[in-house]
């Protein structure tokens, strides 16, 4: 994992739902409206492949075999993304986590480096738009 400063702690949100649901639309227009940094784990699995970066053989072989890639792997991406990037301090993931065991992996490796805020489920980004005046 990597190293990350006692003083910065940043924020994330997990925003979920099923796929087609628009998790992707609603954060593009969150981290428009807020300044939120909108992080795709399926993007980034994705990118991590035509990078050739040390995970591609193990994302190729899940996405191969229909299976959900490990943990560790997709944590490791997100982990990367958000502290490569010092200019934000809000990050909204969509896609992530898809199961209990990603939570509990995240909750593991990550809980001490970042504020989890809460998670929001797409039937509730009314609420979100209304507090903020989203349009």
């Amino acid at each position: 994992m990597y190293k990350f400063s006692s003083l910065r702690k940043p924020s994330v949100y997990f925003i979920l739902g099923g796929p087609g649901s628009g998790k992707g639309t609603q954060c593009e227009l969150l981290s428009k409206n807020l300044k939120f940094v909108h992080l795709s784990a399926g993007q980034l699995l994705r990118d991590a492949i035509t990078s050739n970066s040390k995970h591609k053989i193990t994302i190729e072989n899940c996405i191969n075999n229909g299976v959900i890639v490990p943990s560790h792997v997709t944590i490791n991406l997100l982990d990367k993304a958000i502290f490569d990037n010092l200019s934000f301090d809000t990050f909204l993931i969509d896609g992530f986590p898809r199961n209990y065991e990603n939570m509990q992996s995240w909750i593991d490796l990550m809980d001490h480096k970042i504020n989890f805020k809460t998670k929001y489920d797409l039937k509730n980004i009314g609420k979100i738009k209304n507090k903020w005046k989203i349009r």
